[in-house]
């Protein structure tokens, strides 16, 4: 565990002994991405994230003018549907060094990232489509 604030980092490890708060499990984010990060059988990952960057920026932006822009910002950029991303990683792991598992999840993957129009294949202005072959 790694952190700049003693109290927050001595109140993190006393509820992982004893759980007296909401957990990081009873997130059904955390729960989707672990759920599809999962190594081999008996391969355990050493290192497990995870990040809600809009909860992220409301909780640290709360009084804050430009972290509310940027949350007024997102839906132009299409990044409003971006609901967390998080991964795992394994080390030497018999055949490989490291193995990685990174995962975005989105709440509409349609309309949450911008495509170049180059790659669509549909009238000017059209997000979306295949790349070209």
């Amino acid at each position: 565990v790694i952190g700049t604030s003693q109290q927050v980092l001595q109140a993190m490890l006393a509820n992982w002994e004893t759980p007296q708060s909401r957990t990081l499990a009873e997130n059904a984010k955390f729960a989707a991405i672990l759920e599809r990060c999962r190594g081999a059988k008996g391969e355990e990952p050493q290192l497990t994230w995870f990040v809600d960057p809009v909860a992220l920026i409301r909780a640290a932006g709360q009084g804050n003018v430009q972290a509310q822009l940027v949350l007024a910002v997102l839906p132009t950029l299409g990044l409003d549907g971006l609901s967390a991303v998080g991964g795992t990683a394994a080390f030497d792991t018999g055949l490989f060094d490291q193995v990685a598992h990174v995962y975005v999840l989105l709440d509409s993957p349609a309309a949450a990232f911008w495509m170049p129009s180059r790659w669509s294949r549909a009238t000017p202005g059209r997000t979306g489509g295949s790349p070209p072959t």
